[in-house]
Order: C-alpha cells, then sequence, then structure tokens
C-alpha cells in the first residue's frame, strides 16, 4: 500500500510538472468578444482571434511584433472548397495554445518583445471589409480580414498598452507579407506615437504573363476578389483600385520604413500562380523560371528609391525565407533585421548566375535544394546598398558572425525568458519529486 501511495502521489507530482511545463512554453488563444457586431469574423463567421505573449524582458514591455500568417486567398467555389473546415477559414480549428516556438521570431533581440500571432481565416489577404456581405460564389464565405485585425488592435489597445507602443514590427509572411504591405500604413495611423516598421515575408507578386498563357494574371482576376472583398484600399494610393492592389505599385505609397525578404524564383508565384509544371527535366520550363527571375529583378529595382529600406533577396526555389538560416555571407536574415532596425543600412541581395543555380535539378528531376543553390552562388554572392555603391561585403556593414542565430543550437537553446523560467519550475520540481 505504501509503495503504492507513493506511485500515485509521484504521478500527481509529474501532471503538476507536466501542467507547468505546458502553461510556461504555451500562449494561450484570445477569441474576440462582440466579433460579428464588429464584423471580426472568419470566412464562416466564428470569431478572429489571436495569440499574445507579453514581453520576456520588461525594458521591452512598450515594444511589440505583430505577426500575420499566411495561407493564401479564394475567391471563386473552386479555390474556397479547400478551406472548409480547417483554420484558413474557421477559428473552431485553431488550437487553444499555441507553442511558444511558434511566435515570430523565437529567438534574438525580438523575442523579448511582446509578440502576437494573428491566425489567418478570412482568405483575403487582411483586406476583405464586407461585413457579413456572403455569396453562393465562395460557398457562402464572408471576407473581413481587415475588420479582423482592426478589431484585434483595438483590443490590445485596450487589454494590453498596445497604445502606449514606441517600436512595432508588423511582419507577416505570404498572404501575411501582402496583409503587412496593405494596412502597414494603417497600423501607423493607430498608432500614432509608435515607431511602426513594416517585414514582409514574400509578399511581391508578378503580374505578368503566366505558363503558356494557360491561367490568368493578377490583373485579369483582380476585379473578381476586388467584389467578393470590397478590400480596405490604401488611401494615399491614387489610382485605381487594381493598381494599389499591386504590392510594388503600392510600395511608393507606403510611408513607414521595410525590410523585404524575397525570392526572385518564389515557387508560389513559380507553380501556383503562374502556373509553371514541376518538371525539372523540361528545358521550356528553365526559360521560364529565367524569365521569371529577370522579371522580379526589373520589378524590385523600385526597392532603391527608398534609402531606409532592408532587404534580403535570395535566387534559391523557396517560398518564405527560413529567417533563421543563414543563405548571404553566412549571416540569416533575422540578423540582417536586427540591424536594420537598430539604423545599420541592411541591403542583402544575392543575383547569382541563376542559369546554372537553376539547370542542376536535384535527383529524377525534382526541385534543386535552397542549400545546393546557396552553394553554388557561393562564389558570387553580395551585397547591394545603392547608398555607399558598394557591390561586395566589408567589416563595417556585414553583421558580425556573433550575432547570427542559430537555426539548431540556438531555436533550442533560447525561447527567450519564459524557458528559462520553465526550466528553473523543472528543476525545482525534480528536486521535490526525489525528496518524495
Amino acid at each position: 500500500e505504501t509503495a503504492t501511495f507513493h506511485v500515485k502521489h509521484e504521478m500527481k507530482v509529474l501532471l503538476a510538472l507536466l501542467t507547468i511545463i505546458a502553461s510556461v512554453t504555451a500562449v494561450p488563444l484570445t477569441l474576440l468578444s462582440n466579433s460579428v457586431q464588429r464584423g471580426a469574423v472568419c470566412n464562416d463567421g466564428t470569431p478572429g482571434g489571436y495569440y499574445y505573449s507579453a514581453a520576456s524582458d520588461a525594458s521591452n514591455s512598450d515594444k511589440w511584433v505583430l505577426y500575420l500568417e499566411g495561407g493564401a486567398l479564394c475567391f471563386t467555389a473552386d479555390t474556397c472548397v479547400g478551406r472548409i473546415n480547417t483554420t484558413l477559414s474557421s477559428s473552431n480549428y485553431f488550437i487553444s495554445d499555441l507553442p511558444a516556438s511558434h511566435l515570430v521570431p523565437n529567438v534574438g533581440l525580438f523575442s523579448t518583445w511582446n509578440r502576437v500571432y494573428i491566425p489567418y481565416c478570412s482568405s483575403d489577404l487582411f483586406l476583405g471589409q464586407n461585413n457579413g456581405t456572403t455569396s453562393a460564389q465562395t460557398l457562402n464565405f464572408t471576407f473581413n480580414g481587415h475588420l479582423i485585425l482592426q478589431a484585434i488592435v483595438n483590443d490590445l489597445k485596450a487589454n494590453q498598452n498596445l497604445g502606449n507602443a514606441t517600436e512595432v514590427l508588423f511582419w507577416g509572411d505570404s498572404a501575411g507579407a501582402l496583409g503587412v504591405l496593405y494596412n502597414v500604413n494603417w497600423l501607423g495611423l493607430q498608432l500614432p506615437n509608435a515607431t511602426v516598421k513594416g517585414v514582409p515575408n514574400s509578399g511581391f507578386f508578378l503580374n505578368v504573363p503566366t505558363w503558356l498563357n494557360l491561367t490568368p494574371t493578377i490583373s485579369q482576376i483582380a476585379p473578381i476578389f476586388i467584389a467578393l472583398w470590397q478590400p480596405y484600399v490604401e488611401p494615399k494610393c491614387p489610382l485605381n483600385t487594381t493598381y494599389c492592389l499591386d504590392g510594388i505599385s503600392l510600395y511608393p505609397y507606403i510611408s513607414h520604413d521595410l525590410f523585404i525578404i524575397q525570392s526572385l524564383v518564389d515557387t508560389y508565384e513559380l507553380f501556383v500562380q503562374l502556373g509553371a509544371p514541376q518538371a525539372f527535366t523540361n528545358s521550356t520550363l528553365f526559360g521560364f523560371i529565367l524569365q521569371t527571375a529577370a522579371y522580379y529583378k526589373n520589378y524590385l529595382s523600385v526597392l532603391q528609391t527608398k534609402p531606409r529600406d532592408g532587404w534580403y533577396l535570395v535566387t534559391c526555389l523557396t517560398h518564405v525565407e527560413d529567417i533563421y538560416a543563414p543563405i548571404i555571407n553566412q549571416t540569416a536574415p533575422l540578423a540582417v533585421i536586427q540591424n536594420w532596425n537598430s539604423g545599420t543600412t541592411s541591403r542583402y541581395a544575392d543575383f547569382c548566375n541563376v542559369t546554372s543555380a537553376l539547370m542542376v535539378p536535384g535527383p529524377n528531376g525534382t526541385m534543386p535544394s535552397c542549400t545546393t543553390v546557396a552553394n553554388q552562388c557561393a562564389k558570387t554572392q553580395y551585397m547591394i546598398d545603392p547608398t555607399t555603391s558598394t557591390s561586395s561585403s566589408s567589416s563595417s556593414s556585414t553583421p558580425s558572425s556573433t550575432s547570427t542565430p542559430s537555426s539548431t543550437s540556438t531555436s533550442t537553446a533560447t525561447e527567450g525568458d519564459a524557458s528559462a523560467l520553465g526550466m528553473s519550475v523543472i528543476l525545482t520540481l525534480l528536486v521535490i519529486l526525489t525528496m518524495i
């Protein structure tokens, strides 16, 4: 009986230990109240929501990262049907507690700031404001992404002192990156006392001819989703809505500093939006990829018009760059972003010999890996900084290797003060357990 008692007691202690571990390494979901009245609802009418993690360093309590999740878009029954009964259209499928490792970023300086993860359930690039209007054309979805964002910002101002912020990084991937471009000026107006900056990762898409002209271009489909979404449009942009929803056309009217992460051979652009086949033994495909890279180089040349903006441009066949992986100059994007945010001009671009990089497919004609491309481009990596007319790295402008976060050791060893607290709690409970 005594042995049984001890086993049961130890199991209770272990359960308490696991509960405490979960509480310090997960971020709870907050669903928006009065969501229907505010129009802050997902495609299926369920409330939008967010995950909020308070700053782990008291000195950074007035600094914030607001992150917009990505996940493509929909505007027809065919494009919307696959989103039914998923997180992309309904908060019924949001997890109740987000692992802290999913917060962006989860290492480095910004991981000690207040961080907010905003899941994407509106399918409209965080633009929609049709406030409940549905259409059989889109399976009776409603598109209210901008209204969700508006409600979240208001909640955070009312409940978490976002209104007292001094620095805000507005971060997003893919569809979330477009959400950043479209909404960063708006966010700045909501937070007039803060320095608001944008970090769009893979948010620029080309309005160019598609593969063999088999699929429609952006300009051809834009009128469809404009009618459905009733999108928020940047007031500074003087031309028609279609023009203002093109990221690079909108770029001159964005008044906040940006750090742009983009691949010139973005795989979503190539194989989804432009409709190219993933057949790397097809010589016609290689020509199409090279032409797309050339379009991107020309398309992104406008970035040089804003000297305070930074960028990290690669030629890897990827979509949404890994901010912890050092592709250019053995330096990860996160380290460059940290330097840029502190005022250092940080412009990294790898316009390597795209032909040689992309003409070497993987086994059985599969897509070349980013690592393969990076290795092939190693001798031609360089920085672009038109403000100083330099074409190579220098010790004064290149972040030191010590500031580069490791995608292996750092990410597993450092999760901010929350993880440190978790470990101390674990050790304390283990000591207690051994004394029972």
